[in-house]
């Protein structure tokens, strides 16, 4: 039986819906799968992240601001949708494909979770 993939574009904080990239996953998987698909995807910009500790939001963005940088803080709350639940399939947070407005929106931990030890130290003894 052909399964049916599901493409959700993706774009990092802070970032604009013009350097969105696209990951697969099944409709079965969790959000948690997503998770270490983005991660997957993107090595680099998540070096030192682990997937667990992203968030992610399912956000919706019009059309006229593709070119502006996103933040949570500032979408209504009629455009976002934490995806909180790990253990959620996909199939449930995208019950039909996502139309092409839809993004999930990705935010990294707080950068002292994910520094390198050795800055973890320089910092701790105020080196510079």
């Amino acid at each position: 039986m052909a399964i049916n993939y599901l493409i959700l574009y993706c774009l990092v904080e802070g970032q604009s819906a013009s350097n969105a990239f696209y990951v697969n996953a099944k409709p079965t998987e969790a959000v948690c799968d997503l998770k270490v698909h983005i991660k997957t995807e993107n090595p680099n910009t998540f070096i030192g992240v682990d997937a667990k500790d992203l968030t992610l939001w399912r956000i919706l963005i019009p059309s006229g601001n593709l070119r502006s940088a996103i933040t949570v803080n500032a979408l209504d709350d009629d455009n976002k949708t934490e995806l909180d639940n790990l253990r959620k399939r996909l199939s449930e947070v995208f019950p039909k494909s996502p139309d092409d407005n839809t993004y999930i929106l990705v935010r990294r931990p707080p950068s002292e979770l994910y520094l390198p030890a050795y800055k973890k130290i320089r910092i701790t003894e105020r080196w510079q």
